[in-house]
């Protein structure tokens, strides 16, 4: 069972289907997820998953990190900027498929896309999830605060938050930083198609009104509510 990642279809728009072209053109970490999956098709029984963001308790990139920026208020409607479609799948039914993969002889060899698969857009994930933690009311973010989070706090917050791991220090101290990569994939229109998991393997998915409240819970109960939460720029 291989994890790979949406990221190997690159800066690509549009319904994404397991066999459409692959452009690792997103940087390093979707080359290295591309040579990986090419390293493992020479496994004649190999299983590969190509899941969107994985989302749910535990998820620190998807969970925690977007909880924390809209209850800072860091993030939330995005206007044009989180018009693209944000292709989220739960952690339990990423699980399910790897389950269901085992059990089926006849899945050896395949890939799956993974994530709910009417996704909802950024925007819409973004105010969901706000609504869902009690984060409102839910505040347009302008574009000026988008360019001074990404061109000028994003690499002095990254920069301490890789000297804090190196430190040994408790990171969810520091705010955050939100990535320039990060807002392109908000904007980028790309959609995966998962009729082949559905079909094959029987993966149905988890409500997305139930995972978010269901994440919301667990960040409130692990992080201790939102004291546990850093301020950003002011609002």
């Amino acid at each position: 069972m291989h994890l790979s990642t949406m990221s190997v279809y690159g800066t690509a728009e549009g319904l994404m289907s397991e066999s459409s072209p692959l452009r690792a053109d997103l940087g390093p970490y979707s080359e290295a997820k591309l040579a990986s999956e090419q390293a493992v098709e020479a496994c004649a029984r190999a299983v590969i998953f190509r899941p969107g963001c994985v989302f749910g308790p535990d998820s620190e990139q998807w969970t925690v990190r977007m909880a924390r920026l809209l209850l800072a208020h860091r993030l939330g409607d995005l206007g044009a900027a989180g018009d693209g479609y944000c292709n989220l799948v739960h952690v339990d039914d990423v699980v399910l498929a790897i389950v269901r993969a085992l059990e089926t002889p006849a899945a050896d060899g395949h890939v799956f896309n993974l994530s709910t698969p009417s996704p909802p857009t950024w925007n819409e994930f973004l105010t969901g999830f706000a609504t869902a933690l009690r984060a409102v009311p839910v505040r347009r973010i302008p574009g000026w605060q988008l360019r001074l989070e990404t061109k000028l706090l994003a690499p002095p917050l990254k920069i301490a938050e890789i000297l804090g791991r190196k430190l040994k220090l408790d990171a969810s101290r520091l705010p955050p930083p939100i990535p320039p990569s990060l807002l392109r994939l908000m904007s980028q229109e790309i959609r995966l198609d998962t009729r082949a998991v559905e079909t094959e393997l029987g993966v149905r998915w988890k409500p997305l009104g139930t995972s978010l409240e269901e994440s919301a819970r667990w960040y409130f109960g692990a992080h201790g509510g939102a004291s546990a939460v850093s301020s950003g720029p002011a609002s």
